[in-house]
């Protein structure tokens, strides 16, 4: 549906697809009529749009909004995944079958463990913590190895809550993204050196954290962003680039 209507006023544009956005249409503009906007004041009807208190909640009042957007997510090249309390997959979409290179319907009710092998030790605590609080965890880092896939991928995921109607929370959520390295070298900013420095030379997150001055789950960020840059796959890797880069003494 278009935004301005073409005069004469109240009619509908050819972009009405139907008789209900007709409908919706002519009420739309008959209400703006009614409240004294002048509709060929195309500036001014945009700015009282956009100043409307109710502009953020628009598009969520659409029929059927939920169904579409799910039906959005499915088809997204944004992998999709559904949780229960036991960590076990109840929905994927082609995206992250793609990614995990299983089958959909493989993964339909296999454990997390069981799809991503060693890579659930980083999404297990999450998945608990948004099933314990109800809070939605975004933009959390995972750096890791699929048995399926012979390279390190990095991906950054969004965990949500999904409730039932009385508000429970049955299962969880999961959209991620996966970052594709690029082929120039990688260059480590001056903490990420100090973080491979300390973890190749035995000293635990829980330590790097204190002689930091930063939180544990700021090493971790760090860690994963390292594994990534350098095309890591395990902590003994990681010992093995600060040997030949000097950064420790064999």
């Amino acid at each position: 549906m278009g935004l301005y209507p073409n005069p004469p006023l109240g009619v509908p544009t050819a972009d009405c697809n139907d008789r209900a956005d007709a409908a919706e249409h002519s009420a739309n503009f008959g209400a703006a009529k009614d409240s004294g906007i002048d509709l060929r004041d195309r500036a001014g009807y945009k700015k009282r749009i956009l100043s409307s208190p109710d502009i953020e909640f628009d598009a969520i009042r659409a029929p059927n909004f939920s169904a579409q957007v799910l039906t959005g997510l499915i088809k997204s090249s944004i992998a999709f995944g559904v949780f229960d309390r036991w960590f076990r997959f109840r929905f994927v979409n082609d995206t992250l079958a793609k990614i995990n290179r299983i089958p959909v319907r493989d993964h339909m009710g296999e454990s997390i463990r069981n799809i991503t092998g060693d890579m659930a030790l980083q999404a297990e605590p999450i998945l608990q913590s948004v099933f314990d609080t109800g809070k939605v965890i975004s933009g959390f880092e995972i750096t890791g190895k699929l048995p399926k896939r012979p390279d390190v991928g990095h991906w950054i995921a969004t965990y949500f809550p999904i409730r039932h109607s009385r508000g429970r929370i049955v299962q969880v959520g999961v959209l991620s993204a996966e970052i594709v390295s690029h082929s120039h070298p990688a260059t480590l900013s001056e903490r990420e050196r100090e973080i491979v420095t300390s973890l190749a030379n035995g000293r635990s997150t829980k330590e790097i954290a204190s002689t930091l001055g930063i939180s544990v789950k700021t090493v971790e960020s760090h860690r994963a962003r390292i594994f990534f840059k350098l095309k890591l796959d395990s902590l003994a890797s990681l010992v093995r680039y600060a040997i030949r880069t000097k950064m420790v003494e064999p």
